[in-house]
């Protein structure tokens, strides 16, 4: 409902949303247009119930919506702090023991984040014809390795290279360290732009390591190429079939297992009497 008090135009409707434990809460919407347009009014109320719909604000958030602040990223000690005292208070008195050890060994550095040009080679050759990414340091000495380029992949990184923006570093970002250090915040709002189920970044990992595997790639290979120590590595922790891959896989047992049902069929020979 569309209606005028003043000078200025007003919008009225109501909405209801499902809790997770089934029930309903129902809000009355009422906000200033801010405007003397009654058009204007009416595409400002549209585009407040879209943000409803695609669940980018709760009905009692202020519209229009009010971005928050970039939060500052903590160090990596502060963090530790932080997390050490979470699990102490909200996991088991062994998980927080093993957090309480692991974090002072932990690597803030990625392969993704610290990525410099140096290391990038957009020009093909005879073995990666789209060019390849050299990876120089990581977890372990099986990290250092080159991960070959997909065309797409390649159009990207080429168009970033021809942005015209001045750093040594693929993602620059804030910071003293002169790159991303993380993208959750990205992440997670394109989740919810998109509607779909949360899943966390690491999990492109895991579906890669997956995919690999359903085209027919060989265990040694996908370590190399995933920077694994040994092929049981991505075989416990990244090798997922999906049960599509493994009906294929079924069919083509079932095609060689009548093929050679076919060839142990003895031929006759000679003439019938």
């Amino acid at each position: 409902m569309t209606y005028k008090r003043g000078a200025t135009y007003w919008y009225k409707f109501r909405w209801t949303i499902k809790l997770q434990d089934g029930t309903r809460e129902n809000y009355l919407i009422r906000k200033s247009a801010k405007t003397g347009s009654v058009k204007k009014a009416r595409e400002v109320e549209e585009e407040h119930r879209r943000a409803l719909r695609l669940g980018q604000i709760h009905p009692a958030d202020p519209w229009p919506k009010q971005e928050p602040k970039a939060p500052e990223i903590p160090s990596l000690r502060e963090f530790s702090k932080q997390f050490l005292a979470f699990v102490e208070v909200q996991k088991k008195p062994g998980t927080a023991r093993f957090y309480q050890t692991g974090v002072k060994g932990m690597r803030p550095n990625s392969e993704i984040f610290p990525l410099e040009w140096v290391n990038v080679h957009l020009e093909g050759s005879q073995d990666a014809p789209q060019g390849f990414v050299h990876v120089t340091a990581g977890k372990t000495d099986s990290v250092v390795r080159n991960i070959p380029l997909t065309p797409r992949t390649r159009e990207m990184l080429l168009a970033r290279k021809q942005s015209g923006e001045k750093s040594r570093f693929v993602f620059p970002g804030p910071g003293t360290s002169g790159h991303l250090t993380t993208i959750q915040h990205a992440h997670e709002r394109t989740i919810r732009d998109a509607g779909i189920k949360p899943f966390e970044f690491y999990c492109w990992r895991h579906t890669f390591g997956t995919r690999c595997a359903e085209s027919g790639m060989d265990k040694f290979t996908l370590a190399r190429l995933m920077g694994h120590s040994s092929p049981r590595v991505a075989e416990r922790y990244y090798i997922h079939v999906t049960e599509s891959h493994v009906m294929t896989g079924f069919e083509r047992f079932l095609n060689y297992h009548s093929t050679k049902l076919a060839d142990a069929v003895p031929k006759q020979t000679g003439r019938v009497q």
